[in-house]
Order: structure tokens, then C-alpha cells, then sequence
């Protein structure tokens, strides 16, 4: 396996080419492609199975249909793997929304809803102690309108902090409307144990009940005994 630093010329790299996988992570890699062997997990069943629900919905829903997701999603932004921005087509919204309402129990949404996007979570902040442990703060966010929280973590891979997202791991997704959300251990299983004065970068984006994402809004957390 090789090891990737990134430069000014190659700042980002994601995805396969050939046999070859390139990987992101706390330790950008080159490695090969290893076909996978092992018949998929029950979790992984579920997950296909519904992709496939939500899919064939999408194939047999009339061109009405299609031309309002389209509409619903031309203003919508995303960051890719490489972090530039890109929009939604309107099979990606609806394989978007209704996924995460298959996975919460909720039907499928033939049309898009009006207001699908709530306010972001901008009142959060980190809270990253050796001795005590990593919490994100909620306790002065008003995320009334939000169903739960999906956090992400990223240590920088050089002395120039990149803000793009090929660096970045999720940790949690929250739906418990808590003051503090601890994180330790899903940080330090994803990114390795920072060391006392590191700065790491963790982000937090909010989801309604329609299950589309608000704006990830970043923070920089110093370690501290």
C-alpha cells in the first residue's frame, strides 16, 4: 500500500481507476482493488433492499414526477468527495429524501415537499478534553425544527488545514435532543487519539423530517488536558 501526500497540484483524489482504489482517511492510500469475497451482511441486505424500493419507485413514477424533483433540486448545493460543490439531480434528491425515510420508518414522498431544508445547527461548539472526553454542545442551539444531528471529524493532513471533505470521517448521527453529544470513542476509532494541543476540525449538519441536510457548519477544537 502506498501512502499519498497531497501538494498543490494533486489536492484531492477519490474513487477507482482500473484496479486501483484510491482511499481518503486520516492516511490518504493507493491500494488495489480486492473483489469482496464474503456474501453481504444483514445490514448491508437492508441497506440494498431498500436502495432497490426507493429505486424501482423512481423508475415507475411518471415524468410529472421527475420534473418536480428536478425543479426541487436545482438550487440544492452538495460537497462531492473531493469537496466541490455540486447540484443534486432530481434522482439523487429523491434517493436522497427517501432512503433516510425508508431507514426511519416514514413512506416514500411521491412529490418533494415545500420547505425541505431546516435552519443549520450554527450555535454548536466542540468540547475536546484528554481527561474528560470529546463532546459536541448543543445546549445554546435552537434546533426545534431538527430530527437529529450527523457529525463528522477530520485531523488536517499538513500544517495547511484543508476545509474540503475527502479528509473527513463520520462519527455519529444523534437523535436525541441533548444538551452534549460525546464522541470520544467514534473519534478515536475513525481518527486515531489526537495528541494535547492538536487541532482537529469537527463538523456537525442538522436533518429535518424530510431527511434532507442542512449546511455542514465546521469548528476547530484544540485538544486540552
Amino acid at each position: 500500500m502506498a501512502i499519498v501526500q497531497f501538494t498543490p497540484i494533486v489536492d484531492a483524489i477519490s474513487g477507482t481507476y482500473g484496479s486501483t482504489v484510491f482511499r481518503h482517511g486520516s492516511q490518504p492510500s493507493i491500494a488495489a482493488l480486492t473483489p469482496q469475497s464474503s456474501a453481504p451482511s444483514p445490514l448491508q441486505a437492508l441497506c440494498r433492499s431498500r436502495f432497490a424500493t426507493c429505486m424501482d419507485a423512481w423508475l415507475s413514477s411518471g415524468r410529472l414526477v421527475h420534473r418536480a424533483w428536478q425543479a426541487a433540486a436545482a438550487n440544492l448545493i452538495r460537497s462531492n468527495r473531493v469537496g466541490l460543490p455540486t447540484t443534486y439531480t432530481g434522482k439523487d434528491l429523491y434517493l436522497a429524501v427517501n432512503i433516510r425515510r425508508l431507514n426511519d420508518g416514514y413512506p416514500l414522498l411521491t412529490f418533494p415537499p415545500n420547505n425541505p431544508i431546516g435552519p443549520a445547527p450554527y450555535a454548536w461548539f466542540p468540547d475536546f478534553r484528554q481527561s474528560f472526553g470529546y463532546y459536541a454542545d448543543f445546549s445554546l442551539c435552537p434546533a426545534k425544527s431538527l430530527e437529529w444531528f450527523r457529525i463528522f471529524g477530520c485531523r488536517p493532513h499538513h500544517s495547511n488545514p484543508r476545509t474540503t471533505w475527502p479528509c473527513w470521517r463520520w462519527l455519529l448521527t444523534s437523535r436525541c435532543k441533548l444538551p452534549a453529544v460525546e464522541i470520544t470513542a467514534q473519534f478515536k476509532a475513525a481518527l486515531g487519539e489526537p495528541q494535547i494541543g492538536e487541532q482537529v476540525l469537527v463538523a456537525v449538519e442538522g436533518f429535518n423530517l424530510v431527511g434532507l441536510p442542512t449546511a455542514r457548519i465546521t469548528r476547530v477544537a484544540t485538544i486540552v488536558p
